[in-house]
């Protein structure tokens, strides 16, 4: 569910870090697209993100060309208006971007999230992913879902993994056909209460955001199974999580 509400609390330019996914909204006369992206260098003047990804909309990324960009807090969402200033490298691998003079609170998280206790089964990816390992037998562990959105989950396993790490993830929810595979970053990391055993926020990412966290060979060694979680399917599981809410609410246990 998009963003209702907009706070006018305006917090620090800082806010926005290195390796910030951000999504670029432009609008004009011809219509309006949507791009996924990275901050990947911050300086006072600019911030330089990685190559746009288009996902919605006709192709309005270009020189001078206004938007307005989002990136996710675990408390909401924060966002800044900017501009393209020029394109970077020979092949062109990214583009500087006008530094927000201010960034802006929403005061309503973009995706709900419940309280789940559904199976996981996790394997630690960087290795394979980057060819410095097989593909094929992968370690898998087994976790237990926390809780759940459209954009991540929090997990508990015994697999030791590092903030930043890619995994790969597959996640039994009911009443789903099948099970949702996707792949995943390592966003928190945090001791549990059960011994030997460790709590997970993670982020997804869908087939055609993958671009943004895996180069050309990464995506092509990237197993199949785990190509699958497209825009539908994870309207589908944004679906599922707001019906659980509204029926914990009409509960009244929410």
């Amino acid at each position: 569910m998009m963003v209702e509400t907009r706070s006018q609390n305006r917090v620090a330019a800082e806010q926005a870090k290195a390796w910030d996914k951000l999504e670029l909204l432009f609008k004009s006369d011809e219509g309006q697209s949507r791009y996924l992206s990275r901050i990947i260098d911050i300086s006072s003047q600019h911030l330089t993100i990685e190559r746009p990804t288009l996902i919605s909309g006709e192709s309005l990324f270009k020189p001078d060309a206004p938007f307005t960009a989002t990136f996710f807090r675990a408390d909401a969402a924060y966002w800044f208006r900017s501009k393209v200033i020029e394109a970077v490298g020979d092949p062109v691998k990214a583009f500087r971007i006008d530094a927000p003079s201010q960034v802006e609170r929403n005061q309503r998280r973009r995706y709900f999230r419940i309280e789940a206790d559904f199976p996981a089964t996790l394997s630690p990816a960087d290795e394979p992913l980057s060819g410095e390992a097989d593909v094929d037998g992968l370690p898998r562990f087994s976790g237990q879902c926390l809780n759940i959105s459209a954009n991540g989950l929090l997990v508990r396993t015994p697999m030791e993994n590092r903030v930043g790490g890619k995994l790969l993830i597959s996640i039994d929810i009911p009443r789903f056909e099948s099970s949702l595979n996707t792949v995943g970053i390592v966003r928190l990391l945090q001791p549990s209460h059960q011994e030997k055993h460790y709590e997970y926020g993670i982020e997804f990412f869908t087939d055609r955001e993958v671009s943004t966290i895996l180069d050309d060979e990464g995506r092509r060694r990237l197993p199949e199974t785990f190509r699958d979680f497209n825009q539908q399917k994870k309207t589908a599981l944004h679906n599922f999580v707001f019906a659980q809410q509204l029926s914990l609410r009409k509960k009244r246990l929410l």
